[in-house]
């Protein structure tokens, strides 16, 4: 069940992915699960799963892609899972992305997009930032960072996943914002920062659950503190040769 960890190349120093670090998190009904089946047969479904998710990341981002070439709104944009070469297997989790489409129009900002904290040195690779507008086209819209799964349940560990994304962002795009030429690209820049993290969660087997399979959540930095301590633990199991052992304590999440 080991994993070998990802790094992300950011200007010539390897920083963790957010993924590898979460991976330190124990996982004791995945370790019963194992238990009870045999490693063979949870691989395989475990390798089946990943497969599914990695066509159904795709296929999301081909169709926020399509919308906006067409200049087409998202909800309206071609649906077919044919149409995106989905496998049969996904079928069902199409349906609940266009389910969940439906419920939330969206307009996609940035989609597969790579953020990284030099402060705290640690990357990952964000599933979407978009705008929402609950409160009608014409209001102000909300920035919202997505992170879609497959997987059976909504795991305490997403939370502190999309955390680490949402700072990681946020920091980002202030650099950009201070770095900026002029006071409009400075504005928008800022208008990037996530104001909330949603993880959908998109079953392979039954309809989605809005009450359930969707969770909303607001920025909170000791969730963040929480990601800091298994960044923390990642760096311990793994250190790196002939370098300190880098141990990064709470601080000023945005850089002035």
């Amino acid at each position: 069940m080991t994993n070998t960890p990802r790094y992300y190349d950011i200007g010539g120093n390897k920083y963790p992915s957010v993924t590898s670090v979460c991976g330190v998190i124990a996982k004791p009904a995945l370790y019963g699960w194992y238990g009870k089946h045999g490693t063979k047969t949870c691989q395989q479904l475990l390798d089946e799963s990943a497969q599914i998710g990695t066509a159904l990341h795709s296929s999301i981002q081909q169709y926020y892609d399509h919308a906006l070439t067409k200049s087409t709104s998202p909800a309206k944009s071609t649906s077919s899972a044919k149409r995106f070469k989905l496998p049969p297997l996904c079928k069902t989790a199409w349906s609940n992305f266009r389910a969940f489409n439906r419920q939330y129009p969206l307009r996609p900002l940035f989609l597969e997009y790579v953020v990284y904290s030099d402060l705290f040195k640690y990357a990952g690779c964000l599933d979407g930032l978009f705008e929402y507008f609950p409160d009608g086209p014409k209001r102000k819209p909300k920035t919202i960072l997505i992170d879609w799964k497959t997987s059976g349940s909504i795991y305490p560990e997403y939370a502190l996943q999309v955390e680490a994304y949402g700072v990681a962002a946020a920091q980002q795009f202030a650099r950009l914002s201070n770095d900026a030429a002029d006071t409009a690209m400075a504005k928008q820049y800022r208008r990037y920062v996530p104001d909330e993290y949603w993880i959908v969660r998109l079953d392979k087997h039954r309809a989605i659950d809005f009450d359930k399979d969707i969770q909303h959540l607001q920025p909170d930095e000791s969730r963040f503190i929480v990601f800091l301590s298994a960044l923390n633990l990642f760096n311990y199991l793994h250190p790196r040769k002939d370098e300190p052992i880098p141990c990064q304590k709470p601080q000023t999440i945005l850089p002035n």
